[in-house]
């Protein structure tokens, strides 16, 4: 009889052996296929949210874009009239939510000064607030907003950058030349 217990002791105790190794197997095939399931979802879920943002920053700027279409015109109309150009550049920001600041930078050749441009620009509060840019300490002409589309003639966004003498937020700038039909160029217009 002995011998009958301990062959059915030792056959329960390798049964639960067995099962104990078949339920922790199993526990690590679970636990391993919610792993990789939690684990693409969460990879498709950042690769969603990329591609609106992604659409979003997309309008945001074709809305800053199409917006210079139509004050470039306006500029350009009055760009003898600075009282006038700060009414178009503070228009500009008012109307265009995702517009922090404009201005109508122009070039000293043209404005017959070393500095004019005419600039409005969003509080944090949402008020809307014009100044002249421009000095000795904030040389707009060597600011990338200004430089680069001046030097490449055509229109462009610059790098995101602080703005410390205008608007002091981080921002990047759209700038557009504002050329004669002689491709001779007058200023920037940037929002």
């Amino acid at each position: 009889m002995r011998t009958s217990r301990s062959i059915a002791t030792r056959l329960s105790g390798r049964i639960l052996l067995v099962t104990i190794c078949l339920y922790v197997v199993a526990i690590v095939i679970i636990a391993d296929a919610t792993f990789r399931s939690i684990e693409d979802e969460a990879s498709n879920n950042a690769v969603h949210v990329l591609e609106a943002t992604s659409l979003h920053i997309e309008k945001t700027l074709g809305e800053v874009e199409s917006s210079l279409r139509g004050t470039y015109w306006q500029a350009m109309e009055n760009l003898q009239d600075t009282n006038r150009l700060y009414h178009i550049s503070y228009q500009t920001v008012k109307n265009n939510p995702n517009i922090i600041g404009c201005a109508i930078a122009l070039d000293s050749s043209f404005s017959g000064k070393m500095f004019s441009a005419p600039f409005s620009y969003r509080e944090a509060n949402g008020d809307v607030l014009s100044k002249g840019l421009g000095s000795a300490q904030y040389n707009y002409y060597e600011m990338d907003w200004y430089s680069v589309p001046f030097q490449a003639e055509k229109a462009m966004w610059c790098k995101p950058y602080y703005d410390e003498g205008g608007s002091k937020w981080l921002m990047t700038t759209y700038g557009v030349p504002l050329k004669k039909e002689t491709g001779e160029i007058l200023g920037i217009l940037t929002a």
